[in-house]
């Protein structure tokens, strides 16, 4: 099946699903790194990498739908 084939609603991670989440992710970060601690800046680190991450995955799929639409 293709990605452009699957109804915008049902996509797995569609553009409102992604701005969700990134959002989210953003802002548990920020109050990870808003603790002041060592600690908390270790995990705000890592969530800035999953942000990258689900961006890279975002592109992905953003790539993959240009594919499919012949551009």
């Amino acid at each position: 099946m293709k990605f452009t084939d699957i109804p915008t609603r049902k996509f797995p991670l569609n553009h409102k699903k992604f701005s969700r989440l990134q959002g989210e992710i953003q802002t548990a970060a920020d109050r990870f790194s808003d603790l002041g601690t060592s600690d908390g800046h270790a995990v705000f680190r890592q969530l800035v990498e999953v942000r990258a991450q689900l961006d890279h995955a975002w592109q992905l799929i953003q790539q993959i739908e240009r594919r499919e639409n012949g551009r």
